[in-house]
């Protein structure tokens, strides 16, 4: 069995973790890498910044990621999963979806963190791209965010039966 690429409709199968050139030095440039036209995928055109974003230079340093409460099956197996506020992804109309995987504990909810670096990026054939970050936070371990984000893509693409790729930061 092929186990490169996640297929629609094949939940048993795992999605695929590959390698990005990087690491990324800011919000912009992880954006523009996942909201440049693919030739073989053509939801990756979805992705926009909201007015708000264009107007200043995106650094990931003054963007913040707010954490939610959510019932645990639509947590795909991370504890702390949210979006930031003041980047819109056009694909589904709201803020970009985060995960902040490895930390030993669940941050609290409806907090605003500021965002330390980008750990990769999970990308959705419907275009609804999540974004794993780690936030300046104590408690982050990296081996548990490896087998947390190796979780969190197999529970949500079988929960949702949407194909997708994370690609990972250099150093991940």
């Amino acid at each position: 069995m092929d186990r490169s690429r996640l297929a629609k409709r094949r939940p048993s199968q795992q999605p695929r973790t590959a390698g990005r050139s990087g690491p990324f030095d800011t919000l912009d440039e992880v954006l523009a890498a996942i909201s440049t036209p693919s030739q073989t995928d053509p939801s990756l055109s979805h992705v926009a910044f909201a007015p708000a974003a264009r107007a200043h230079p995106t650094n990931m340093h003054v963007h913040s990621a707010v954490f939610e409460k959510r019932k645990f099956k639509f947590m795909f197996g991370t504890r702390n999963y949210g979006e930031i506020p003041s980047l819109h992804n056009e694909a589904d109309g709201d803020p970009w979806d985060v995960f902040a995987p490895g930390y030993t504990h669940r941050l609290p909810t409806g907090v605003r963190y500021r965002i330390k670096s980008v750990i990769g990026v999970f990308q959705l054939d419907d275009g609804n791209h999540k974004i794993a970050v780690r936030v300046y936070k104590h408690g982050y371990d990296p081996n548990r965010a490896r087998r947390e984000t190796a979780r969190y893509c197999v529970r949500y693409t079988n929960y949702t039966t949407i194909a997708g790729d994370f690609f990972i930061q250099d150093g991940f």
